[in-house]
């Protein structure tokens, strides 16, 4: 039994669906969970959504119309005359159009995780209903029913124990005995109960489908991206890159954790928990390996690898009378982190300074600064580069860091981390 995720760019268009399903056909023998995120933009199009509904609901049903229209368009592409799947998207489009009119806009995040999962919903019923078409019989499922939550919307924790029964009472239960097991779902929502969906955190489908496996005890978990694998930089911002084929666990989770994009940062612990290997794949080059990812870490040295956070904050929080930073101050600062749900990159304490790096985008961070501007005294830097280099040598930290102010660095055996200008 085996898990398939493909993400948005592998199935933004009908030409990228197409390309989808030959892998699953050629790639998936054997029982196959196919774990779909929204098509191309669409998370980015339905928050969108869900701002004009927090604002006014003027313009939401425009912004909507124009989302359903994109994914008709690829309909229309995909099949010739399939009135079932014209019948699907028109249903959920009118859940969409409900929640846009009568969604209760004084709990932000709970009316997120009521609307943007349709991005999800939109690009599986169709992702499943072109699979028929092409002769590849399977079953659909709604996540929201089976990966079981807290009710801490858009970021929430999963309850592993209800999850796993609803996952062998379903999807283990039909691809053990259907005699064309294949199975279709949605990554990065979940549900707390029949009425509260909720999300796991932005960029949460890889996760899904690493809880997915995690409770199937799948073989293997593939990831098919827009790359060849993991690679030790992102190519946007470097001209030479070099692909890591084999890396442990415990490297994927320090590189994810240090921004590397191309894994969520969750995925990897459930699969370490049953020893299930991660195979990172290009969707575009099936045919080659990718980068396997597993329990072993003899080459996670050989090749430095290089991440950058870019619209980084410095933000250096110290008393107003220049008493030490002591643990009370700490666990106050730091309560108030979690409680603005607001992530912390990169941090350091001197006597009367605790400094943190912080992404500029933090849904809650202006909201933070204001809190503790009532008992601490605040400065801060914007506009700043997050740079971490894992298996670092000096010759490559002074070709990176050159002609660039260092405004707070960090060492320890394996890595180093500057925060610059």
């Amino acid at each position: 039994m085996r898990v398939f995720k493909f993400g948005g760019a592998s199935v933004r268009d009908a030409e990228s669906v197409k390309n989808a399903v030959q892998i699953a056909r050629e790639e998936g023998s054997g029982p196959l969970l196919i774990v779909v995120s929204a098509m191309g933009k669409t998370t980015n199009a339905m928050e969108r959504v869900l701002f004009e509904v927090l604002k006014n609901r003027k313009n939401a049903r425009a912004i909507f119309k124009q989302i359903l229209d994109d994914h008709l368009e690829i309909i229309n592409a995909l099949f010739d005359s399939e009135v079932q799947i014209h019948n699907e998207i028109e249903s959920l489009s009118e859940q969409v159009y409900e929640i846009i009119d009568n969604g209760n806009t004084a709990k932000p995040d709970y009316l997120y995780d009521q609307l943007v999962p349709y991005g999800e919903l939109l690009s599986t019923k169709i992702f499943s209903e072109y699979l028929r078409s092409q002769k590849i019989d399977n079953q659909w499922f709604d996540a929201r029913e089976i990966i079981k939550t807290d009710y801490q919307y858009k970021s929430a924790n999963v309850d592993w124990k209800r999850t796993e029964i609803q996952v062998v009472n379903t999807i283990a239960q039909f691809l053990n005995n259907s005699a064309s097991p294949v199975a279709v779902t949605q990554g990065f929502i979940a549900g707390a109960d029949a009425l509260n969906p909720t999300t796991l955190g932005r960029e949460g489908s890889d996760y899904s489908a690493s809880i997915f496996a995690y409770a199937l005890k799948a073989q293997s978990v593939t990831i098919w991206k827009d790359v060849p694998g993991v690679l030790n930089a992102d190519p946007k911002n470097f001209k030479e890159t070099t692909l890591l084929n084999h890396i442990s666990y415990k490297e994927a989770i320090e590189l994810a954790y240090y921004g590397a994009s191309v894994i969520h940062p969750k995925t990897i612990q459930p699969l370490q928990n049953k020893k299930i290997p991660l195979y990172v794949r290009s969707f575009k080059n099936f045919s080659e390996p990718g980068t396997l990812i597993d329990s072993s870490n003899s080459n996670d040295d050989t090749v430095p690898s290089f991440i950058i956070r870019t619209d980084q904050r410095l933000v250096s929080i110290s008393t107003r009378d220049f008493s030490f930073i002591v643990e009370d101050h700490l666990s106050d600062i730091f309560e108030e982190f979690a409680r603005f749900r607001v992530k912390i990159n990169m941090m350091q304490n001197s006597a009367i300074n605790f400094s943190v790096s912080i992404d500029e985008n933090s849904f809650q961070l202006n909201e933070l600064i204001e809190e503790l501007s009532k008992r601490y005294q605040i400065l801060y830097n914007k506009g700043l580069e997050l740079l971490t280099i894992r298996h670092f040598n000096d010759e490559i930290f002074k070709k990176l860091t050159s002609n660039r102010k260092i405004l707070l660095e960090q060492k320890t055996r394996s890595t180093l981390r500057v925060l610059m200008k």
